[in-house]
């Protein structure tokens, strides 16, 4: 049994504050009690938790559009310093042309396809070239990915009568139906 100590200068008043302690203390139950009911603020339902997804979605969103801000300001202030740095570049060959002494060569000026975002769609002529080049290569590989006929029916002869008799579906861009109209 716990005792409160009996100093003449303490006695009192500690009585008195475990006294008050006691009879303000409040409902503390414990969650494992049986009759522990959780309260309304603090349960967890279907649309609390969409409200918190919206919420976290908006964050994300926040997020990502301040990064692209800062990307695009430092994108922008790289271009100008490649402006700034051609424009030396080119004041500085002047004056090695007068000089006599022979040109330097300049650094690169201009931006990667992964620093420009906008222009991930604007294809050159050079892409349209390698794109026909790698479509041609996949079609005189036989089509269905390079692995030749579809089904190995020159290889097997038992399997060419099933091959024969398989039903051949047309889509619209099916190159069958393109050939019949």
């Amino acid at each position: 049994m716990l005792r409160i100590p009996r100093l003449p200068h303490i006695a009192g008043r500690a009585v008195d504050f475990v006294r008050y302690a006691e009879t303000h203390r409040g409902d503390f139950s414990l969650k494992t009690a049986d009759d522990y009911v959780v309260p309304e603020a603090q349960r967890v339902n279907a649309q609390k938790k969409r409200r918190q997804l919206v919420l976290l979605e908006e964050s994300v969103h926040a997020i990502k559009a301040a990064f692209n801000e800062r990307f695009m300001d430092l994108r922008d202030t790289k271009k100008s310093m490649l402006e700034t740095l051609s424009k030396e570049h080119a004041r500085l060959n002047e004056i090695e042309t007068k000089l006599g002494l022979p040109l330097t060569s300049a650094p690169p000026a201009e931006l990667t396809k992964e620093e420009e975002p906008e222009r991930r769609y604007v294809a050159s002529d050079a892409d349209v070239r390698a794109y026909e080049e790698k479509k041609s290569a996949s079609k005189s590989g036989g089509g269905f990915g390079g692995f030749g006929g579809g089904g190995g029916a020159g290889t097997n002869p038992e399997a060419a009568p099933a091959a024969a008799a398989a039903p051949v579906v047309e889509t619209e861009g099916s190159a069958l139906l393109q050939a019949r109209k």
